[in-house]
């Protein structure tokens, strides 16, 4: 069941609002109007009954009843104002025709006045030496004031109900505009929701709580796109590992399963079988190379932090331990240059990185072309890097050189390149370090591999050092 729209619950809140208003507007000047018309007919009695109140008590005191009659015969003749005279007792001896016959109204007090069936009352006690003589009051209905706030109250009331429905048009017109940046919200959140994953809403010129609502759904909307991009990336990454991974294997395999069927017939000379076993013993040799370079990856992918122990090592005195075995990799092409530095590191797992970057560099540099491995201090402690003379890295491959399976010349055999997987794991192994690794092209020929360590934690870090 759909809900309410937002824009007729904006318009009835207005409205709704506006309403109380006015009705409150319309209460407070009817009631401020009729005190204040109120108020001008007391102080119009009051000012006559001023003039009024002498002469009756002159009367009163010097002359019989009959002497009052002229002055209230005059005053009964007047319209609008009407009187009551009370002996001392307090019974009414006079009053006007208009009035009920012998009605007494309360007697406010002095300079004030009252509300009585109708009427407003003003009165006064005519004393004599503390005796009272009589008591008058003057009377004006309250009719004439009623109607003249009957007619405002109903202009007013006109007028309201003009400026609510003058009010109820612009807010349409108002909230509709000031919503359609919602509405262009809305519409981009359905293509989001229908697979238009990464569209961007269009919030401009549009209320600040319209515009951070569409901020977020843009965000939302590029990291949905992102994830599905990720994902379907990690798929297809995962689609070529396999397809990669049972490639390379199948290799071996398919060879050892040759080698086998020819020494099932038993047909072989003794040179054939040696040289059978020597190239079983190669594949074999290879595809367990290749099974534990496999093994190291989905190690450091599953807990990187675990697959190294770091320590506190003098990188000088670690690369002489490892130059013999550097040596017996490249002999005389090898080239080291070492400056004294210290590094966070697992001895083991940095012996795997250097060497595989060595022997990269080796496989790629003709003979007898040197290969360098330069050490020393470095942006994050210490920085190693490996150069080599051969051809260089194409530039389409730079951004894909740390990935699994890839090779940089993809004409060149399985038995020279290796699996691809060399390079992924020097990444692996550096970023598991806390460090990071690069490649290059150098100026003058050939790449360059530069890896970043970080110093002990209680060494502090160098500055970035220009090359």
């Amino acid at each position: 069941m759909p809900g309410r729209s937002l824009a007729r619950a904006l318009i009835g809140q207005q409205l709704a609002l506006l309403f109380i208003l006015l009705v409150v507007l319309g209460v407070t000047q009817l009631l401020i109007l009729r005190q204040v018309l109120y108020d001008a007919a007391a102080r119009t009695l009051l000012d006559e009954l001023s003039v009024l109140e002498p002469l009756l008590h002159h009367s009163l005191h010097h002359a019989t009843f009959s002497d009052l009659v002229p002055i209230l015969l005059n005053r009964f003749r007047a319209p609008g104002v009407e009187v009551v005279l009370a002996n001392p007792s307090g019974f009414a001896i006079a009053n006007s025709p208009t009035l009920p016959a012998n009605a007494v109204p309360p007697l406010p007090a002095a300079g004030t006045y009252l509300v009585w069936s109708g009427h407003i009352v003003v009165g006064s006690a005519m004393l004599e030496q503390g005796t009272r003589l009589g008591t008058i009051w003057l009377l004006e209905s309250t009719a004439p004031m009623r109607a003249i706030l009957t007619r405002v109250m109903e202009l007013y009331g006109i007028l309201a109900f003009a400026v609510l429905a003058a009010v109820g048009l612009l807010g349409v017109v108002s909230v509709r505009r000031t919503l359609e940046p919602l509405g262009r919200v809305i519409a981009t959140t359905e293509e989001i929701a229908a697979g238009g994953y990464g569209r961007q809403a269009d919030v401009r010129d549009a209320p600040e709580e319209l515009v951070r609502l569409g901020e977020a759904v843009n965000r939302m909307s590029a990291a949905v796109q992102d994830a599905f991009a990720g994902e379907r990336q990690a798929q297809e990454e995962m689609r070529r590992f396999l397809a990669d991974a049972s490639h390379e294997l199948r290799t071996p395999l398919t060879a050892l399963s040759g080698f086998l069927e020819v020494w099932a017939h038993g047909d072989l000379t003794e040179g054939e079988r040696q040289q059978s076993l020597a190239a079983m013993k190669r594949e074999t040799a290879r595809m367990t190379r290749l099974v534990t370079q496999l093994l190291t990856l989905s190690r450091l992918d599953v807990a990187p932090a675990q697959e190294v122990r770091p320590e506190p090592i003098r990188l000088e005195r670690w690369l002489a331990d490892l130059e013999p075995t550097l040596r017996s990799l490249g002999g005389d092409r090898l080239s080291l240059v070492v400056e004294p530095a210290r590094v966070w590191a697992d001895r083991d797992r940095l012996a795997e990185v250097v060497m595989n970057l060595v022997d990269n560099a080796l496989r790629h540099t003709p003979a007898p072309l040197p290969v360098v491995v330069r050490a020393g201090p470095g942006p994050l402690g210490a920085r190693i890097v490996v150069e080599d003379h051969g051809p260089g890295i194409p530039p389409a491959a730079l951004p894909h050189l740390f990935e699994r399976f890839f090779r940089g010349d993809q004409a060149r055999s399985r038995a020279a390149g290796g699996a691809g997987l060399g390079l992924a794991i020097v990444k692996a192994l550096v970023e598991a370090h806390g460090g990071r690794v690069a490649a290059e092209n150098r100026a003058e020929g050939g790449a360059r591999f530069v890896v970043d360590l970080p110093a002990p934690p209680d060494e502090p870090r160098q500055a970035e050092p220009t090359r």
